[in-house]
């Protein structure tokens, strides 16, 4: 059973024990692209890539040796809503590890000639994004579906990566990186009591003073169509966005449901009408996309563009007869077991356990659960997934196309 450590500064915790031979941690903190502006847009990815740089003790290989020398793994990610900084050790190295973690964390220097050498690696990752059909097309679907901060990428544009320079950082970080922004999530062979001494040995004295953070821009939907015709593509990517719900509603476990029977699995609708029965697309699904306050459904097939009409009409069509004549009482509970069985699996892992935690507790103030989450995907019904098909699917979505020129244009009228 997982448990929530409050401080007085307003920083949060959350660890669960398992029997497990590894301890993963990490320190999450609540800004990601979401809570950027245009002049400071990939600032969030940008920290995260030079929190790894050098400190006033460690430099940026004496810090991957720290880790790699305690066989441990060290990593961090971005996304809209968040930023995350975490390792995985054998748990009897999970001190030195945890002691690491937070010295670079809270003392790291930035210093100019990393700062100069970084932009060009993180120039570099872009370039290798705007050469993924796939990951430019999400992009643009972003872009179509919000209005507002969450329609601008996580990497940012080249224009800022270029121009960041410290006291870019030093005033992102002013704004965001505070105590009641920040979460530090525990799974795996750790006690509660352990992880406790942890933070408040390694991590909470050094933590700047409780104050306010900078809140979120708000959110609103566009829903229009975004198209780039582009020849050096040889595979084309459509994708669909459907206004839905937002994170951790109490619809969620419905929405999963439906995602899984209509497209999340090789014995999905989608993919066994589009790629198994048409044999239009080797790639074709569905994927709930998830945030604070707002939220989509997404259809995604990739193929060629000459195909482009039948594509359209073939998922038309599996959607209208979804909605039309619902899913049956088989479907729903095969989606269910493959769920369920996804979800066990995955919690048997540390560091999968520490991101769920670390997760849900920094965007919903809530403990993972997982007895919880079993019964809420056995609680759905054929009705009420039925009923979430229909009010889904009955609203214009947005689309993004790229690739070649289509044999017809794409549109979803």
């Amino acid at each position: 059973m997982a448990i929530k450590l409050e401080y007085q500064n307003g920083l949060r915790a959350v660890i669960e024990e398992s029997g497990a031979h590894s301890v993963s941690a990490g320190i999450w903190i609540n800004a990601g692209s979401r809570k950027e502006n245009a002049a400071n847009n990939g600032i969030s990815h940008f920290i995260e890539h030079m929190i790894f740089k050098g400190t006033d003790k460690l430099c940026a290989q004496e810090i991957a040796e720290s880790f790699e020398s305690r066989g441990a793994a060290v990593n961090a990610f971005t996304s809209k809503d968040c930023t995350c900084y975490y390792f995985k050790s054998l748990k009897d190295k999970a001190e030195e590890c945890f002691s690491l973690l937070s010295h670079i964390f809270l003392d790291s220097v930035f210093p100019k000639v990393e700062l100069d050498r970084e932009r060009n690696v993180i120039v570099e990752e872009l370039n290798m994004t705007e050469d993924s059909p796939e990951d430019v097309c999400f992009d643009m679907l972003a872009d179509a579906i919000y209005d507002g901060t969450l329609a601008r990428p996580i990497i940012g544009t080249e224009e800022n990566i270029l121009r960041f320079e410290k006291t870019d950082i030093d005033a992102y970080k002013d704004s965001n990186y505070c105590p009641e922004n920040i979460v530090v999530s525990f799974a795996g062979g750790i006690t509660a009591k352990t992880a406790d001494r942890l933070i408040r040995e390694y991590f909470l004295p050094r933590l700047p003073a409780a104050k306010r953070c900078d809140g979120e821009e708000k959110n609103g939907y566009k829903l229009v169509k975004s198209v780039r015709i582009d020849d050096k593509f040889e595979q084309s990517n459509l994708m669909l966005g459907f206004r839905s719900i937002e994170f951790n509603h109490k619809n969620s476990a419905t929405q999963s449901v439906l995602n899984m029977l209509f497209g999340g699995g090789m014995s999905s609708r989608l993919f066994q009408k589009v790629r198994e029965e048409m044999g239009l697309a080797y790639s074709v699904y569905t994927a709930p996309s998830v945030y604070v306050g707002a939220g989509a459904f997404l259809v995604c097939v990739n193929y060629s563009a000459a195909n482009t009409g039948k594509v359209l009409t073939c998922v038309r069509g599996e959607i209208d007869k979804l909605v039309s004549g619902g899913a049956t009482a088989g479907e729903i509970e095969k989606a269910k077991m493959q769920l369920k069985t996804a979800m066990v699996f995955n919690q048997e892992n540390s560091q999968s356990q520490m991101l769920s935690l670390g997760k849900l507790m920094l965007l919903g103030d809530e403990l993972y659960d997982m007895d919880k989450k079993l019964r809420e995907v056995d609680e759905v019904s054929v009705a009420s997934v039925n009923k979430f098909a229909q009010n889904l699917f009955a609203g214009v979505p947005a689309l993004a196309y790229l690739g070649k020129k289509p044999d017809v244009e794409p549109e979803w009228n």
